[in-house]
């Protein structure tokens, strides 16, 4: 925000509304789905994260915040069953959806 503003340049803040839950649903998938590869962060960050986290305003600095909300839509070739069961999102039948998960609605409610 700093450099932003001393080159004059607006600052725009993109906060990702992912609700807790999925948030830490997601972290296990990460590691499970990457055997490993990358260990999940561990939960007293992940707590720790939400506890001290607060949303950007203007007075900060920023010219715009912006949020989005997270939904994850997945084309039907690469949603495998058991990735359907994890995001609690029903797999298409053939035909349905013209290849993305039809799922309109965000999967947890802030």
């Amino acid at each position: 925000v700093e450099l932003a503003q001393k080159t004059g340049v607006p600052c725009r803040a993109f906060v990702l509304n992912t609700p807790f839950e999925l948030a830490q649903q997601l972290n296990v998938v990460r590691e499970v789905k990457t055997n490993g590869q990358r260990p999940k962060v561990p939960n007293v960050a992940m707590f720790g994260a939400r506890k001290n986290f607060a949303i950007p305003t203007t007075s900060e600095g920023f010219a715009e915040i912006r949020e989005i909300n997270f939904i994850p839509l997945f084309p039907e070739q690469d949603m495998s069953p058991e990735d359907a069961h994890v995001f609690h999102t029903p797999k298409p039948t053939q035909g349905q959806g013209q290849g993305k998960v039809n799922s309109p609605k965000p999967m947890y409610s802030a």
